[in-house]
């Protein structure tokens, strides 16, 4: 990411970076920590990282890193402060696609910060209630686009499942959820997303699969009536014959 940066001001400024002012040599160089930090945090977690692992993989001495951010608790804060997603609102069925194309960025490209904030929320609470913060803010603003019954409730659901994919791609490597593409699992999870914000289609599926179990359940079992001339015939057959049928085993007794 520095080097990104650094190209690209070099390209348009034409100057070295010995050449570029100190103002803007100092934000290149934030830049730089943040990018190792949030690698950092995302791989190893809060706990685990270090200032002096974060200097390392950024390039520069531990004690820039402190100077610019003063402590590893104001980097994390920093690090992991992700920008908000694009706010929802148009019709249900933009919203859908939006919330889908969201979680489609985070899966094409890792990202960082994000995972930095899931990966060390287990274990500090300021991590927790951050992330909490943050799916809750988005969920907020999604439940007011929400035109259904529960919007509060959907948008939890969501953001939970959300929140789910990129902790099994990434942290946890789920099998088949690893590798699938974003392709596959979008188009999986479009119905599932479609019925939580439109509110339609879960009693309409619910009705068809019932119905068509009740049209399986009037082919394959006898009613009623038929079951119970079907066991008179049984009862006539072994009394007519008065004995056991061979391997029948006789129930037994019931007891309290």
């Amino acid at each position: 990411m520095f080097d990104w940066i650094y190209q690209g001001y070099t390209r348009v400024v034409g100057r070295t970076l010995d050449e570029v002012p100190w103002s803007a040599r100092r934000e290149l160089g934030r830049a730089r920590i943040l990018a190792a930090a949030r690698r950092q945090f995302s791989e190893h977690g809060y706990d685990r990282a270090t200032i002096r692992g974060i200097a390392a993989a950024a390039g520069v001495d531990p004690a820039l890193v402190t100077r610019y951010f003063t402590s590893k608790e104001q980097l994390f804060r920093e690090a992991t402060d992700t920008e908000p997603g694009e706010p929802a609102g148009g019709t249900a069925e933009g919203l859908v696609e939006s919330l889908l194309a969201q979680l489609g960025s985070k899966l094409d490209e890792e990202p960082v910060a994000a995972l930095a904030l899931l990966r060390s929320m287990l274990t500090r609470r300021d991590a927790a209630e951050q992330a909490r913060k943050a799916i809750a803010a988005t969920g907020n603003e999604v439940s007011g686009a929400i035109d259904a019954d529960n919007p509060g409730i959907r948008a939890s659901l969501i953001g939970s499942i959300s929140t789910g994919v990129i902790v099994g791609r990434y942290i946890l490597r789920l099998e088949g959820l690893e590798e699938a593409s974003t392709a596959q699992i979008l188009e999986l999870l479009r119905p599932c997303i479609r019925s939580l914000v439109l509110g339609d289609g879960e009693s309409s599926r619910c009705d068809e699969r019932s119905a068509g179990a009740q049209r399986d359940d009037d082919v394959a079992v006898p009613g009623p009536a038929a079951l119970t001339r079907r066991a008179e015939a049984v009862d006539r057959g072994r009394q007519a014959r008065g004995q056991q049928q061979p391997g029948e085993v006789k129930p037994a007794p019931f007891r309290c």
